[in-house]
């Protein structure tokens, strides 16, 4: 019995571990082109506030830097998506359009750093808005898959 439960998990094991998507033996060019759809990916789930997916997309380490304060680390960071997301939902906020312009990524093997600049436009508690502002990311593979480690920006206008 006891060699067919283990004959069984270790069977489970090998399916679980052959169905995890990886990026490993991909060329740079492979990794690029799946690095920015993942920014893509996580950009449209910023802009939507879906506090679940970008909790997925990032390191359990990350730093977030604001030009005007100081870092905090994910839990804040996830707390402030939860308060922004109450704003959408309630109707305080209301995101028209955030996009990535000027995009620059330098692939490290197993990391990258993004530079560019974020365009922002929206309705903040009745009033109309347009943000620029400089950003820089790092991105690291984890697990076969691209995670954002650390974020920091600087506002333009």
């Amino acid at each position: 019995m006891h060699k067919q439960c283990f004959s069984l998990i270790t069977l489970l094991l090998v399916l679980l571990i052959s169905c995890q998507p990886s990026n490993k033996g991909l060329s740079q060019e492979e990794k690029l082109e799946t690095l920015k759809r993942t920014i893509t990916e996580f950009n449209e789930a910023f802009k939507n506030c879906n506090v679940g997916k970008l909790e997925s997309l990032i390191t359990h380490d990350y730093l977030h830097t604001n030009g005007n304060n100081n870092a905090i680390e994910k839990s804040d960071w996830l707390n402030y998506l939860k308060k922004r997301k109450r704003q959408i939902d309630n109707g305080e906020l209301v995101v028209q359009e955030y996009k990535l312009l000027e995009p620059n990524i330098a692939m490290y093997q197993n990391s990258a750093i993004l530079s560019g600049k974020i365009l922002t436009k929206g309705i903040s508690q009745g009033e109309t808005f347009t943000r620029e502002i400089r950003i820089t990311n790092l991105w690291v593979e984890e697990n076969g898959h691209w995670k954002r480690a650390g974020f920091h920006d600087t506002r333009i206008h």
